[in-house]
Protein backbone atom coordinates (compact mmCIF):
# COMPACT_ATOMS: atom_id res chain seq x y z
CA UNK A 1 0.00 0.00 0.00
CA UNK A 2 1.25 3.59 -0.73
CA UNK A 3 0.31 7.06 0.55
CA UNK A 4 1.45 10.52 0.27
CA UNK A 5 2.18 12.37 2.80
CA UNK A 6 3.47 16.64 2.60
CA UNK A 7 4.56 15.32 -1.12
CA UNK A 8 6.04 11.98 -0.07
CA UNK A 9 5.61 8.65 -1.01
CA UNK A 10 5.51 6.07 1.69
CA UNK A 11 5.01 2.11 1.08
CA UNK A 12 4.21 -0.43 3.38
CA UNK A 13 7.12 -2.79 3.27
CA UNK A 14 7.16 -5.71 5.73
CA UNK A 15 4.27 -3.88 7.80
CA UNK A 16 6.92 -0.43 8.66
CA UNK A 17 6.51 2.51 6.60
CA UNK A 18 9.30 3.65 4.93
CA UNK A 19 9.81 6.96 3.54
CA UNK A 20 10.95 6.64 -0.34
CA UNK A 21 12.36 9.66 -1.89
CA UNK A 22 9.88 13.00 -2.62
CA UNK A 23 7.31 13.33 -5.23
CA UNK A 24 9.39 15.72 -7.42
CA UNK A 25 6.39 16.83 -9.88
CA UNK A 26 7.06 17.74 -13.26
CA UNK A 27 10.44 19.07 -14.04
CA UNK A 28 11.25 21.49 -16.51
CA UNK A 29 14.07 20.74 -18.95
CA UNK A 30 17.37 20.06 -17.01
CA UNK A 31 20.65 22.14 -17.41
CA UNK A 32 23.94 20.89 -18.55
CA UNK A 33 25.39 19.43 -15.65
CA UNK A 34 22.91 18.92 -13.09
CA UNK A 35 19.34 16.76 -12.99
CA UNK A 36 17.92 16.79 -9.43
CA UNK A 37 20.98 16.42 -7.44
CA UNK A 38 20.50 14.37 -4.47
CA UNK A 39 23.33 13.78 -2.25
CA UNK A 40 26.35 16.29 -1.45
CA UNK A 41 29.83 15.41 0.13
CA UNK A 42 32.81 17.68 0.30
CA UNK A 43 36.30 16.62 -0.20
CA UNK A 44 37.92 18.52 3.22
CA UNK A 45 41.73 18.50 1.50
CA UNK A 46 40.35 20.05 -1.69
CA UNK A 47 37.04 21.44 -1.41
CA UNK A 48 35.75 19.68 -4.50
CA UNK A 49 32.28 18.21 -4.15
CA UNK A 50 30.45 15.13 -5.28
CA UNK A 51 26.83 14.78 -5.85
CA UNK A 52 24.85 12.56 -6.49
CA UNK A 53 22.02 12.75 -9.36
CA UNK A 54 19.61 9.62 -8.40
CA UNK A 55 17.08 9.95 -11.13
CA UNK A 56 20.22 9.16 -13.51
CA UNK A 57 22.25 7.15 -11.34
CA UNK A 58 25.63 8.82 -11.72
CA UNK A 59 28.00 10.86 -9.21
CA UNK A 60 29.63 14.09 -10.35
CA UNK A 61 32.71 15.90 -9.54
CA UNK A 62 32.67 19.87 -9.34
CA UNK A 63 35.01 22.08 -8.11
CA UNK A 64 34.46 24.62 -5.17
CA UNK A 65 33.07 27.05 -7.51
CA UNK A 66 30.88 24.84 -9.71
CA UNK A 67 32.81 23.38 -12.57
CA UNK A 68 32.40 19.96 -13.49
CA UNK A 69 35.68 17.77 -13.53
CA UNK A 70 34.27 13.94 -13.55
CA UNK A 71 31.45 11.76 -13.63
CA UNK A 72 30.45 8.39 -13.36
CA UNK A 73 27.74 5.56 -12.84
CA UNK A 74 24.78 4.58 -14.95
CA UNK A 75 22.21 2.30 -13.74
CA UNK A 76 23.38 -0.90 -13.29
CA UNK A 77 24.14 -3.85 -10.42
CA UNK A 78 27.95 -4.15 -11.44
CA UNK A 79 30.95 -2.02 -10.35
CA UNK A 80 30.59 1.65 -10.84
CA UNK A 81 27.17 1.12 -11.49
CA UNK A 82 23.88 2.59 -9.35
CA UNK A 83 20.61 2.07 -8.73
CA UNK A 84 19.72 5.05 -6.75
CA UNK A 85 22.61 6.09 -5.13
CA UNK A 86 21.42 7.96 -2.22
CA UNK A 87 24.67 9.52 -0.33
CA UNK A 88 28.49 10.52 -0.93
CA UNK A 89 30.98 11.00 1.50
CA UNK A 90 34.83 11.44 1.05
CA UNK A 91 37.49 10.36 3.13
CA UNK A 92 40.83 11.91 4.80
CA UNK A 93 42.82 10.40 1.43
CA UNK A 94 40.21 11.14 -0.91
CA UNK A 95 38.64 7.91 -1.48
CA UNK A 96 34.38 8.21 -2.08
CA UNK A 97 32.10 6.45 -0.88
CA UNK A 98 28.61 6.17 -2.48
CA UNK A 99 25.22 4.38 -0.42
CA UNK A 100 23.90 2.84 -3.64
CA UNK A 101 20.21 2.24 -2.08
CA UNK A 102 18.34 -0.38 -4.21
CA UNK A 103 21.76 -2.62 -4.58
CA UNK A 104 21.69 -2.97 -0.87
CA UNK A 105 25.70 -2.03 -0.79
CA UNK A 106 28.54 0.39 -0.74
CA UNK A 107 30.68 1.35 -3.45
CA UNK A 108 34.36 2.76 -2.41
CA UNK A 109 35.99 4.88 -5.52
CA UNK A 110 39.86 6.15 -5.54
CA UNK A 111 40.15 9.05 -7.99
CA UNK A 112 43.22 8.69 -10.24
CA UNK A 113 44.30 8.56 -13.77
CA UNK A 114 46.37 5.45 -13.16
CA UNK A 115 44.03 2.67 -11.14
CA UNK A 116 46.21 1.05 -8.35
CA UNK A 117 46.68 -2.81 -8.54
CA UNK A 118 43.19 -4.49 -7.38
CA UNK A 119 41.09 -1.65 -8.70
CA UNK A 120 39.21 -1.62 -11.53
CA UNK A 121 39.04 1.36 -14.22
CA UNK A 122 35.25 2.48 -14.45
CA UNK A 123 35.71 5.49 -16.58
CA UNK A 124 39.22 7.45 -16.93
CA UNK A 125 40.43 8.75 -13.63
CA UNK A 126 37.78 6.99 -11.57
CA UNK A 127 39.12 3.19 -10.35
CA UNK A 128 36.43 0.62 -8.12
CA UNK A 129 38.24 -0.06 -4.99
CA UNK A 130 35.38 -2.21 -3.49
CA UNK A 131 32.02 -2.76 -2.52
CA UNK A 132 30.19 -4.36 0.56
CA UNK A 133 27.30 -5.38 1.57
CA UNK A 134 23.39 -6.74 0.02
CA UNK A 135 19.92 -7.20 1.35
CA UNK A 136 19.29 -8.46 5.00
CA UNK A 137 19.16 -7.80 8.50
CA UNK A 138 22.45 -9.34 9.52
CA UNK A 139 25.61 -7.36 10.72
CA UNK A 140 27.19 -5.69 7.16
CA UNK A 141 23.89 -6.21 5.50
CA UNK A 142 21.49 -3.33 4.33
CA UNK A 143 17.77 -2.43 4.00
CA UNK A 144 18.39 0.80 1.35
CA UNK A 145 21.31 2.20 2.91
CA UNK A 146 20.62 6.03 2.57
CA UNK A 147 22.80 8.47 4.72
CA UNK A 148 27.04 8.31 4.98
CA UNK A 149 29.47 9.92 7.02
CA UNK A 150 33.32 9.35 7.54
CA UNK A 151 34.85 10.59 11.07
CA UNK A 152 38.36 11.04 11.85
CA UNK A 153 39.98 7.83 11.75
CA UNK A 154 38.30 6.75 8.49
CA UNK A 155 35.58 4.53 10.02
CA UNK A 156 32.45 4.75 7.72
CA UNK A 157 28.69 5.33 9.05
CA UNK A 158 25.46 4.61 7.51
CA UNK A 159 22.47 4.38 8.08
CA UNK A 160 20.62 1.33 7.15
CA UNK A 161 17.11 2.72 6.78
CA UNK A 162 14.38 0.06 6.79
CA UNK A 163 16.60 -1.98 9.48
CA UNK A 164 16.17 1.62 11.56
CA UNK A 165 19.72 1.59 12.63
CA UNK A 166 23.25 2.86 12.04
CA UNK A 167 26.28 0.63 11.72
CA UNK A 168 30.06 1.04 11.69
CA UNK A 169 33.02 0.29 9.38
CA UNK A 170 36.43 0.49 9.28
CA UNK A 171 37.57 2.31 6.09
CA UNK A 172 37.53 -1.08 3.74
CA UNK A 173 34.11 -1.99 4.85
CA UNK A 174 34.52 -4.29 7.75
CA UNK A 175 32.00 -4.68 10.63
CA UNK A 176 32.68 -3.21 13.99
CA UNK A 177 29.49 -2.46 15.43
CA UNK A 178 25.46 -0.60 15.22
CA UNK A 179 22.92 0.84 16.72
CA UNK A 180 19.02 1.63 16.93
CA UNK A 181 15.96 -0.37 16.51
CA UNK A 182 12.34 0.27 15.90
CA UNK A 183 10.75 2.58 18.86
CA UNK A 184 10.52 6.12 20.14
CA UNK A 185 13.10 5.95 23.20
CA UNK A 186 16.19 7.21 23.27
CA UNK A 187 18.15 5.40 20.83
CA UNK A 188 15.65 3.95 18.80
CA UNK A 189 14.22 5.26 15.18
CA UNK A 190 11.31 5.05 13.02
CA UNK A 191 12.71 5.47 9.43
CA UNK A 192 15.82 6.89 10.04
CA UNK A 193 17.79 8.86 7.18
CA UNK A 194 20.44 11.02 6.97
CA UNK A 195 23.38 11.32 8.75
CA UNK A 196 26.61 13.96 9.59
CA UNK A 197 29.15 14.09 12.23
CA UNK A 198 31.73 16.73 13.65
CA UNK A 199 35.28 15.92 12.92
CA UNK A 200 36.60 18.02 15.67
CA UNK A 201 34.53 15.37 18.31
CA UNK A 202 33.52 12.59 16.02
CA UNK A 203 30.15 12.83 17.57
CA UNK A 204 27.20 11.60 15.04
CA UNK A 205 23.65 13.14 14.35
CA UNK A 206 21.18 11.35 13.18
CA UNK A 207 17.90 12.10 11.54
CA UNK A 208 15.02 10.01 12.96
CA UNK A 209 12.26 10.88 10.49
CA UNK A 210 9.39 9.78 12.00
CA UNK A 211 9.80 10.96 15.34
CA UNK A 212 10.78 14.05 13.91
CA UNK A 213 14.15 14.79 15.73
CA UNK A 214 17.71 14.66 15.70
CA UNK A 215 19.30 12.36 18.32
CA UNK A 216 22.83 12.52 19.06
CA UNK A 217 25.40 9.84 19.82
CA UNK A 218 29.22 9.52 20.41
CA UNK A 219 31.78 7.77 17.69
CA UNK A 220 30.19 4.60 19.30
CA UNK A 221 26.51 4.64 18.93
CA UNK A 222 26.42 5.77 22.72
CA UNK A 223 23.02 8.16 22.83
CA UNK A 224 23.49 11.59 23.95
CA UNK A 225 20.87 13.96 23.57
CA UNK A 226 17.96 14.79 20.97
CA UNK A 227 15.93 17.37 19.99
CA UNK A 228 13.06 18.35 17.79
CA UNK A 229 9.15 17.88 17.14
CA UNK A 230 6.75 17.92 14.54
CA UNK A 231 5.65 21.20 13.70
CA UNK A 232 6.56 24.63 11.23
CA UNK A 233 8.30 26.74 14.13
CA UNK A 234 11.99 27.02 15.21
CA UNK A 235 13.48 24.16 15.99
CA UNK A 236 10.86 21.74 14.52
CA UNK A 237 10.82 19.51 11.79
CA UNK A 238 8.92 17.97 8.78
CA UNK A 239 10.41 16.03 6.11
CA UNK A 240 14.02 16.45 6.55
CA UNK A 241 16.25 15.72 3.96
CA UNK A 242 19.73 16.62 4.54
CA UNK A 243 22.23 17.37 7.57
CA UNK A 244 25.55 18.63 8.07
CA UNK A 245 28.06 20.29 10.26
CA UNK A 246 30.43 23.01 10.39
CA UNK A 247 33.20 21.52 10.65
CA UNK A 248 35.10 25.12 12.49
CA UNK A 249 32.30 25.76 14.82
CA UNK A 250 30.13 22.55 15.06
CA UNK A 251 26.83 24.19 13.89
CA UNK A 252 24.26 21.56 13.09
CA UNK A 253 22.64 22.42 9.50
CA UNK A 254 19.32 20.89 8.42
CA UNK A 255 17.68 20.88 5.03
CA UNK A 256 13.67 20.65 5.87
CA UNK A 257 11.87 20.46 2.18
CA UNK A 258 8.78 20.61 3.68
CA UNK A 259 8.84 24.14 4.84
CA UNK A 260 11.80 24.54 2.08
CA UNK A 261 14.56 25.99 4.74
CA UNK A 262 17.35 25.65 6.33
CA UNK A 263 17.83 25.61 9.88
CA UNK A 264 20.86 26.52 11.93
CA UNK A 265 21.61 24.65 15.43
CA UNK A 266 24.01 24.84 17.90
CA UNK A 267 25.87 21.52 18.43
CA UNK A 268 23.95 20.71 21.00
CA UNK A 269 20.40 21.49 19.25
CA UNK A 270 20.14 25.39 19.83
CA UNK A 271 18.08 27.27 17.66
CA UNK A 272 20.30 29.94 15.38
CA UNK A 273 18.29 31.35 12.79
CA UNK A 274 16.45 29.80 9.40
CA UNK A 275 16.36 31.15 6.01
CA UNK A 276 14.48 29.62 2.64
CA UNK A 277 11.73 29.96 1.39
CA UNK A 278 9.82 28.09 -1.65
CA UNK A 279 10.81 29.53 -5.12
CA UNK A 280 12.99 29.44 -7.78
CA UNK A 281 14.80 32.63 -7.04
CA UNK A 282 18.47 32.75 -5.72
CA UNK A 283 17.59 32.01 -2.22
CA UNK A 284 14.54 30.29 -2.52
CA UNK A 285 14.01 26.47 -3.01
CA UNK A 286 11.82 23.70 -4.49
CA UNK A 287 12.34 20.52 -3.20
CA UNK A 288 15.70 20.79 -1.71
CA UNK A 289 17.42 18.05 -0.51
CA UNK A 290 20.84 17.35 0.96
CA UNK A 291 23.50 19.81 2.15
CA UNK A 292 27.03 19.65 3.08
CA UNK A 293 29.75 22.59 4.37
CA UNK A 294 33.47 22.90 3.24
CA UNK A 295 36.12 23.66 5.43
CA UNK A 296 35.69 27.70 4.96
CA UNK A 297 32.16 27.18 6.45
CA UNK A 298 30.23 27.94 3.23
CA UNK A 299 26.84 25.75 3.00
CA UNK A 300 26.25 24.02 -0.35
CA UNK A 301 22.31 22.94 -1.28
CA UNK A 302 21.09 20.37 -3.58
CA UNK A 303 18.30 22.74 -4.84
CA UNK A 304 16.78 19.45 -6.04
CA UNK A 305 13.76 20.64 -8.37
CA UNK A 306 15.31 23.81 -9.09
CA UNK A 307 18.22 21.46 -10.75
CA UNK A 308 21.02 23.24 -8.83
CA UNK A 309 23.51 23.44 -6.21
CA UNK A 310 23.03 26.96 -3.94
CA UNK A 311 26.05 28.06 -2.00
CA UNK A 312 25.47 30.58 1.18
CA UNK A 313 27.41 31.98 4.12
CA UNK A 314 27.35 30.74 7.63
CA UNK A 315 24.55 33.15 8.48
CA UNK A 316 22.47 32.05 5.37
CA UNK A 317 23.75 34.52 3.03
CA UNK A 318 23.07 33.62 -1.07
CA UNK A 319 26.77 33.28 -2.27
CA UNK A 320 26.42 31.69 -5.61
CA UNK A 321 24.90 29.27 -7.27
CA UNK A 322 25.56 26.31 -10.01
CA UNK A 323 23.86 23.99 -12.71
Amino acid sequence: MEIMKDNFKFSARNGVKVRQKPNLGVNTRPPINLFMPHGVGIDSNTNNIFITDSEHNVIKKFTNNGVLIKSWGGPGTSNGKFSHPNDVAVDSTGNVFVTDGYNHRIQKFHLSNVCPAGTIQVTIGICFVKSWGMEGTGDGQFGYPHGIVIDSTDNVFVVDRWNMRVQKFDNDGNYITKWGSWGTGQGEFQNPDVIALNPKTDQVYVHDSDNYRIQKFDNDGNYIMSWGAQGAGDGQFGNVYGIAVDPKTGHVYVSDTSTARIQKFTKNGGFVTSWGGYGTTDGKFNTQTDLDVDSTGNIFVADTNNHRIQTFDKHGNFISKFQ
